[in-house]
């Protein structure tokens, strides 16, 4: 691997570890059901199986967003 491609990669490595990081946005209930009803129109069609797990991560946290407590 060349120098730059090297530089390339430590570079990608290091942004993906920093995508992985939590936090915290707020929502209205109106905005989660647009962002749900958008995420549910993308991915009809495709089998839960074959999407990625972060999308199926995504879709888990908006759906029981009142079950864990972020709609107290």
């Amino acid at each position: 691997m060349t120098n730059a491609w090297a530089l390339l990669y430590d570079e990608l490595k290091m942004l993906d570890s920093k995508l992985d990081r939590e936090v915290t946005i707020t929502f209205t209930e109106g905005e989660i059901s647009t962002i749900l009803y958008y995420l549910e129109s993308a991915t009809s069609g495709i089998s839960v199986h074959d999407l990625p797990d972060e999308v199926n991560t995504i879709f888990n946290k908006l759906e029981n967003y009142d079950a864990i407590g972020f709609n107290d």
